[in-house]
């Protein structure tokens, strides 16, 4: 291959001219210097993508595009960054499928949720989101281990041991706050053994981040499991996060952690829909997957309102800051608000973690890119495989440390 163009790096610094012929070390100092295209002499992207779509079985290639063309449904397939999606949705599928496993959702079978005995008989749906939220304060309140760690930070003369002291007084936040910072999550290079010295490396500021997604997960614990697929949930959950950590640390002056949590919690709407009014979330799902449509959109045609919605008011509900709540609540429209940077992250990282098949899979379709958000973040089409190889990574083992015990 060589050069149709010089090479430079993020910061601009020339690397390669203009007509090198490219070898093995010049792919290691690509690497390193975190460079994501190059102009070839005699290719474009788009005749590379059909190559390695042509590679494959045409058998799993038929299955594996029937999978991808109703996965990406509600989406631009004009669009350049839509295609790159479905082009790697279609890949992954493929690579599971030549492999022997199993693959949720590839084939039409669409199951819906089992209810309880008890919420047989269709009881009114919600009037209104106050309702929904109402009912769901009443049952509970949210764990005070998160307010207890707030009070500490919030106090300028707190030291990382008072912080370790509240936070051990929580045996599983303790395990799963010591299995997250041993995870490539930090990719720290030697074993972190005590939840004082985790507390210093992590921070006190990331801590607060972190105890507030791990308790929000605790919350909903007791969701009953034939109902709704947890670890799917959970799993599209921490890779949302995940995402929008890795895009978070492309852009100068963001604060990674708080990203993670708010891709972990972006969806809290929809398990308080289904604490509260489990007939409403099994009519959404109904809607959803005959018609078909996209869940929130069902969720407005049933419902009158969104999970978007409900997550704002129950985040307020808790006394989450105004900051965090605002982007929870427009994760879907990222341009309707004033942070707009924020919400661009969040929804990117959402339409990431279900196009490539984390969590959710195929059952409920991408939601339609925002090409404004997208352009906001002045990513290109070439970042997305590299973010997505950098996930892959991560989201195993933080499924691990965040949903220990196989509880789901």
């Amino acid at each position: 291959m060589k050069l149709a163009d010089d090479l430079r790096g993020p910061n601009g610094r020339m690397l390669l001219p203009k007509h090198t012929v490219l070898d093995e070390s010049h792919l290691r100092i690509i690497t390193i210097w975190g460079v994501t295209e190059a102009n070839i002499e005699g290719y474009d992207q788009s005749t590379c993508a059909a190559a390695s779509i042509e590679a494959l079985d045409p058998t799993i290639l038929a299955k594996s595009d029937r999978f991808a063309q109703r996965l990406f449904r509600f989406c631009d397939k004009n669009d350049p960054v839509v295609q790159e999606l479905c082009r790697l949705a279609t890949l992954r599928t493929a690579a599971d499928l030549t492999a022997g496993k199993h693959v949720p959702d590839v084939d039409e079978v669409q199951d819906l949720p089992a209810l309880p005995d008890s919420e047989l008989l269709s009881p009114p749906l919600p009037e209104s989101v106050a309702q929904v939220v109402s009912q769901e304060v009443q049952l509970a309140t949210f764990p005070d281990i998160y307010f207890q760690v707030m009070r500490v930070l919030e106090n300028p003369n707190s030291s990382s041991a008072q912080v370790a002291n509240v936070v051990s007084k929580d045996p599983s936040l303790t395990t799963r706050l010591m299995q997250l910072v041993n995870s490539p999550f930090y990719g720290l290079h030697s074993k972190i053994d005590s939840i004082a010295r985790a507390t210093t490396i992590v921070g006190s500021q990331e801590l607060s981040i972190l105890t507030l997604g791990i308790t929000v997960l605790q919350y909903f614990e007791d969701i009953p499991p034939d109902f709704f697929n947890m670890k799917r949930f959970w799993t599209h959950s921490i890779a949302s996060g995940i995402y929008a950590k890795l895009i978070a640390s492309r852009l100068p002056g963001f604060f990674e952690e708080r990203y993670f949590m708010l891709g972990l919690i972006h969806d809290i709407g929809r398990l308080v829909i289904f604490k509260t009014f489990p007939h409403a979330a099994l009519e959404v799902f109904r809607l959803a997957m005959g018609a078909p449509c996209l869940i929130h959109k069902a969720e407005r045609t049933i419902l009158g309102f969104d999970h978007t919605e409900v997550a704002e008011a129950m985040l307020e509900a808790w006394d989450f800051p105004d900051s965090l709540r605002g982007v929870i609540g427009c994760h879907h429209d990222p341009v309707s608000d004033d942070k707009e940077l924020d919400c661009a992250v969040l929804h990117v990282a959402d339409v990431l973690a279900r196009a490539l098949r984390s969590g959710y899979r195929g059952k409920f379709s991408v939601s339609t890119l925002s090409a404004e958000a997208w352009e906001r973040l002045g990513l290109s089409i070439s970042d997305i495989a590299p973010l997505a190889s950098q996930a892959d990574h991560m989201i195993d083992d933080i499924v691990l440390s965040f949903l220990p015990g196989g509880n789901f």
